[in-house]
């Protein structure tokens, strides 16, 4: 009997951690899914800098703001680093609009250098990290 109570009382321990792993996971995974329409108005932002510099449009092309979102969730499950993704990359942190985070690009001469650069194609990315936002373009 003692056995059974042992093993029921393991079994509930058992359970209890991982509904418990399973909570944090969703709740960590939650804030990193950005919002479609700020993602959306950051893209605009961005090409309408590009238009007060008198250039052309960019395209955003799904795959790299799935590559960028893939690359901001990276940095954020491994300490905000920046990696060689392979693509010319812009990041900004602590803006709390695609506004902030554009102009913020823009008074960045490397990051104005990228964003407003001969590129055709783009894709955007975001995450949220302890209450602050962290923004991603990529291009090519």
């Amino acid at each position: 009997m003692l056995r059974m109570k042992s093993y029921s009382l393991a079994v509930c321990l058992l359970m209890g951690t991982l509904m418990g792993i399973v909570q944090a996971e969703e709740e960590k995974s939650a804030d990193i899914r950005p919002n479609p329409e700020t993602l959306r108005s950051l893209e605009k932002e961005i090409n309408t800098a590009r238009g007060k510099s008198g250039l052309s449009k960019l395209v955003v092309v799904a795959e790299l703001s799935q590559k960028a979102q893939e690359h901001a969730n990276w940095m954020k499950e491994n300490g905000l680093v920046h990696s060689s993704m392979g693509y010319p990359e812009i990041i900004a942190r602590g803006q709390k609009t695609p506004a902030g985070a554009v102009n913020a690009w823009l008074g960045s001469r490397g990051h104005r250098g990228i964003m407003l650069g001969g590129y055709t194609r783009y894709g955007v990315g975001c995450i949220v990290l302890n209450d602050r936002d962290y923004w991603i373009a990529i291009f090519e």
